[in-house]
């Protein structure tokens, strides 16, 4: 018994264009294979988004960007400008990519979806200087160890997900946080990578959950933030707090704190805060009768 194979070609379309595929088909036993097709060389882009131009050379290479009917492709520069490069009423089925300055460019297919290419600062000159009057700005993985960046090295980085996971710390350095938009490389120390800036932060560590009990009608102090405490002192909080009996207090407040507020009846009080994009947080506090005892002199 004999397996023999040929080759058939598809046509496989992504966000900017298709390739063509080599694909076995089988003839099994003693039966000759339907068509043989010569070979077939081929391009496959295989390494995801985004796609880094580093080098000179990357940069001037062609960037052909293909649809099908009936699809448009747009250029997002890295400034937010938006470029139609072929329209779904145009004839033409391909384009150029004009990646014509640093940062992250974006092409977006109405139909397939988008992509994303990220352009070294130093193709243009505008990298920076790596000081902290002036930081490197850094777009792929493999900056920093290709600038040679040393001790003292201050760079921020571009809007590019998994980024600082990607980037490449040279030997015998670590990252210090030199602001909260800005790094600093400095000589490492018994293995450290990373090192934040120090974070004072409140826990509650009474009871699981939001939902309290307290034996006694007091003032208590009840936290709210605007932002779900990522620290943005201008965003708005509104706390409302509803009795027993149904009637609201609604407190006002702008960014991150806390609030003391009497809880003056008996029962159970729900708390409610909204932050500013509609996020809620509930809480339940149970304000109960302590036991005792009552002595009468007569």
């Amino acid at each position: 018994m004999r397996t023999q194979f040929g080759t058939i070609l598809a046509a496989v379309g992504g966000i900017g264009g298709a390739a063509l595929l080599s694909l076995p088909l089988a003839a099994f036993a003693d039966e000759s294979p339907i068509d043989v097709s010569p070979d077939c060389v081929y391009s496959a882009d295989t390494l995801g988004s985004p796609h880094n131009i580093k080098t000179a050379g990357d940069q001037s290479a062609l960037w052909p960007v293909t649809r099908r009917a009936g699809e448009t492709v747009t250029l997002v520069s890295p400034s937010g400008n938006r470029t139609t490069l072929i329209s779904a009423e145009s004839a033409a089925t391909s384009a150029a990519l004009p990646l014509d300055a640093g940062g992250v460019w974006t092409v977006e297919n109405s139909e397939q979806g988008a992509a994303t290419f990220t352009v070294r600062h130093s193709l243009y000159g505008t990298q920076g200087a790596g000081t902290e009057g002036s930081p490197a700005k850094l777009v792929d993985g493999d900056e920093l160890i290709d600038l040679g960046a040393g001790d003292g090295y201050v760079f921020r980085l571009e809007p590019v997900d998994g980024l600082l996971a990607a980037l490449e710390i040279p030997s015998g350095y670590r990252l210090d946080m030199a602001s909260d938009t800005t790094w600093r490389i400095v000589t490492a120390a018994d293995g450290c990578l990373y090192v934040s800036a120090n974070t004072i932060y409140p826990a509650d560590s009474v009871a699981d959950g939001p939902d309290r009990d307290t034996g006694k009608k007091e003032t208590l102090p009840v936290a709210y933030s605007g932002d779900d405490w990522v620290g943005d002192a201008a965003k708005a909080a509104t706390l409302t707090f509803v009795s027993p009996e149904g009637s609201e207090t609604v407190v006002e407040r702008t960014g991150t704190g806390a609030v003391e507020f009497y809880f003056n009846k008996i029962g159970s009080w729900t708390v409610r805060l909204e932050m500013v994009d509609g996020t809620t947080r509930t809480a339940i506090l149970n304000v109960i009768r302590m036991g005792g005892f009552v002595l009468s002199f007569r």
